[in-house]
C-alpha cells in the first residue's frame, strides 16, 4: 500500500501562525477603536452620553467576532501555503497572495455574518478597515522578515569568509561518489589539502584522474566505523559529507540499514566532528528532502520529505 506523506508542522510554522493570529486581531481591535473614536467625535446622541457605553458595546462585540474572523483567517492562509511553502506563496507574487487570502478570509466571514443573521455583527465600516489593515500588517511582516533573513545571512557569508581563510585541511566522507568525485578535483585545484574516507562500493575509477594528486590522502574504510572516523578526523579544518544511500527506491529496500547509514552515523560523524574541534561541517542531503519543486532551492528552503 502506497503512503501517504503530509507535510508536518514545524516549529517555524506554528511561531508564524501565532503572528499572524496577533496581526489579525491587532488590526480588528485597532480598526473597532477607530471607528469607535469616529462615533464619541461625530456621531453623538442622546441616548449614548456616557462614552463607556459604546466602549463595552465594541469590546463585546469583539469578543464574539474576532474568534471566528481568527479561525478563517488561519484556514485560508493554510490552504494559500503560508504555513507550507506553497508554490505561489514562495514565488514574486507572495503579496498577491496575501492579498487574495485576506480578502477571501474577510468575504467568507462576511457571508458568514449575513446567514448568522448579526451574530458575528463587527461594524462594516470596522470590518472593511480591518480587512485593509490584516493585509498591510501581513505584507509588511513578509517583508520584514525576508529583509532580516537577507542581515542575517549576510552576516553568515561574511563569518564563512573569515573562516574560510583558515581551512586548509578538508575532509571530504563518500568522496568517490557521484557529488564527491567531482567536489574533490576541484578542492585541490583551489590548495586545498584533501582527505579521503569511501569504502569504493562501486570502484575508486570516478577518483582515478586525482588518484596520485600529492594533496590528497585517501582512506579505505565505512564511515559507520567511528575509530575509523575518528582517525580520519585529525588535523582537519573542514569536513564534507557526502556518505549516504541515495534515491527513494534505494532507501525503501532496506528501511533499517538506510536509518543506520543517512542518520545514526551522519550524527555521529557530527558529533565527532565537533568533538575534534573542526570549524566547518558541510552535509550535503539528497533532493528528495525539499519534495516535488519547480522552484530553485537552497539550504534555506523548507522541508517537505517524500520518503525515508
Amino acid at each position: 500500500m502506497k503512503k501517504i506523506f503530509l507535510p508536518k508542522v514545524t516549529r517555524e510554522a506554528i511561531v508564524r501562525m501565532i503572528a499572524d493570529v496577533l496581526l489579525v486581531n491587532l488590526a480588528v481591535l485597532s480598526s473597532m477603536a477607530l471607528r469607535l473614536y469616529y462615533r464619541v467625535l461625530f456621531e453623538p446622541t442622546a441616548e449614548l452620553p456616557d462614552h463607556t457605553i459604546p466602549f463595552f458595546a465594541y469590546l463585546n462585540t469583539y469578543e464574539e467576532s474576532a474568534w471566528a474572523l481568527t479561525l478563517i483567517c488561519l484556514a485560508v492562509f493554510l490552504a494559500s501555503g503560508f504555513y507550507t511553502r506553497g508554490r505561489m506563496y514562495q514565488s514574486h507574487y507572495k503579496a498577491l497572495v496575501i492579498f487574495q487570502a485576506t480578502t477571501v478570509s474577510y468575504l467568507t466571514f462576511g457571508f458568514l455574518s449575513y446567514f448568522l443573521r448579526g451574530a458575528l455583527g463587527i461594524p462594516r465600516a470596522a470590518l472593511l478597515l480591518s480587512w485593509f489593515l490584516t493585509a498591510v500588517l501581513l505584507i509588511v511582516a513578509r517583508l520584514w522578515s525576508m529583509f532580516w533573513k537577507r542581515v542575517v545571512t549576510t552576516e553568515r557569508e561574511q563569518q564563512t569568509l573569515r573562516e574560510d581563510r583558515v581551512i586548509r585541511r578538508v575532509l571530504v566522507i563518500g568522496g568517490a561518489g557521484y557529488i564527491g568525485s567531482a567536489v574533490i578535483p576541484k578542492l585541490l585545484t583551489q590548495g586545498y589539502h584533501v582527505r579521503l574516507l569511501d569504502m569504493f562500493l562501486y570502484g575508486s575509477d570516478p577518483i582515478q584522474a586525482v588518484a596520485n594528486h600529492s594533496h590528497l590522502e585517501v582512506i579505505d574504510a565505512d564511515f559507520r566505523q567511528v575509530d575509523k572516523v575518528a582517525n580520519a578526523m585529525q588535523d582537519i579544518d573542514a569536513v564534507i559529507h557526502l556518505g549516504a544511500i541515495v534515491g527513494d527506491p534505494a532507501c525503501a529496500l532496506d528501511e533499517e540499514l538506510t536509518t543506520e547509514i543517512n542518520l545514526i552515523a551522519t550524527r555521529m560523524i557530527a558529533e565527532v566532528a565537533k568533538g575534534c574541534g573542526v570549524n566547518r561541517f558541510m552535509f550535503a542531503s539528497t533532493c528528495s528532502v525539499y519534495g516535488a519543486s519547480d522552484q530553485v532551492l537552497d539550504e534555506r528552503s523548507a522541508l517537505m520529505p517524500l520518503s525515508l
